[in-house]
């Protein structure tokens, strides 16, 4: 799996891969999180589908510069190929809800235009 995007709002990060990843709860020491150039602590990480969500002590704005960073082998997608470490990666901010019809329908996820590509 090879990382898509990256966003993030408020005290959320999320890692977007290009496959479907394996489910669960991953560890948190393997994400370092930079907030303005200062450690944030990640509180906790889970894997579901497309993405790994990563919650962070301190929330943070559009103005704060936000880096990620992936050094552990407990990302793999569902045949069990791990994910390369990566970052450190800029977060893009992500504004929840912004423009018209941005009530989020089910189903609609995965067409979202990429913020970050690498």
């Amino acid at each position: 799996p090879v990382v898509s995007t990256i966003t993030g709002n408020k005290s959320t990060i999320t890692v977007t891969f290009n496959e479907m990843l394996q489910g669960g709860t991953l560890t948190n020491a393997d994400f370092t999180v930079l907030k303005n150039g200062t450690s944030d602590a990640v509180v906790s990480v889970t894997s579901s589908g497309l993405s790994v969500v990563i919650n962070v002590n301190n929330s943070f704005t559009a103005a704060n510069t936000v880096t990620i960073q992936y050094t552990g082998t407990d990302i793999m997608d569902v045949a069990g190929n791990l994910a390369a470490a990566f970052g450190p990666s800029t977060v893009s901010y992500a504004t929840v809800g912004q423009g018209a019809g941005g009530g989020g329908a089910p189903g609609g996820g995965g067409s979202n235009s990429p913020i970050l590509q690498l």
